[in-house]
C-alpha cells in the first residue's frame, strides 16, 4: 500500500487492528455509536485490554485493564495492540508528542499494570508500525512498517530481552 501525506492517528490504529486481527489474534469489535467502535484483545488467561477512545482528542485514549468482573488497571495514553499467543503480555502502543507512538511490553499476568519507566530499551517501534505478529512460541514480535514512510520493512524482537 502505497501512503502519500500524514496518516491521522485514527487511521494508522484502526488499519493496524484490522492487520491484527488477520493475524489469528482474538480481538473483538463492539460498536459504541454509529461512528465509533471498541477495540479489545483478550489473553490466553482472559485477560481482556479495551481501547476507551478520548472523545475530546481524536485517535487517542487508554485502555482498560479487567479480568471476568473484575476491573484491576487503566493504562493513560495507550492502545492496546495485541497479546502474546501463549501468555498473558499485552503489546501496548503509548501515543506522544508530536504525532509519534512508541510501543512496549506488560507482563498482565506476572502482575505488571503500567509503563516501564527507567528502561529504555523496553520502548520500541514507532510511528509508522502497520502490522505486528506474534511468533506461534510467543517467543518473538515482528513490527511491520510503512517502508516508504519508515525505511525499514520490519523488525523482529526478542520478547524476554522487551520485558
Amino acid at each position: 500500500m502505497r501512503v502519500s501525506g500524514s496518516i491521522n492517528k485514527r487511521t494508522a490504529i484502526l488499519v493496524l487492528g484490522l492487520l491484527v486481527s488477520a493475524c489469528g489474534v482474538k480481538t473483538e469489535e463492539k460498536p459504541v455509536s454509529a461512528a465509533k467502535t471498541v477495540h479489545s484483545v483478550i489473553s490466553p488467561g482472559g485477560y481482556k485490554a479495551t481501547a476507551i477512545p478520548n472523545p475530546a482528542a481524536e485517535g487517542e485514549g487508554s485502555t482498560l485493564l479487567t479480568k471476568g468482573e473484575s476491573r484491576f488497571g487503566e493504562l493513560p495514553s495507550a492502545y492496546p495492540v495485541s497479546f502474546s499467543p501463549v501468555a498473558d503480555i499485552l503489546l501496548v502502543r503509548e501515543w506522544v508528542a508530536a504525532d509519534d507512538t512508541r510501543h512496549y511490553l506488560l507482563n498482565i499476568g506476572a502482575g505488571e499494570m503500567q509503563k516501564p519507566t527507567g528502561s529504555p530499551h523496553r520502548v520500541f517501534g514507532g510511528r509508522y508500525v502497520k502490522a505486528v505478529h506474534w511468533s506461534p512460541d510467543g517467543e518473538k514480535i515482528t513490527l511491520y512498517y510503512h517502508e516508504d514512510l519508515a525505511g525499514l520493512a520490519s523488525e523482529t524482537f526478542h520478547v524476554n530481552d522487551l520485558l
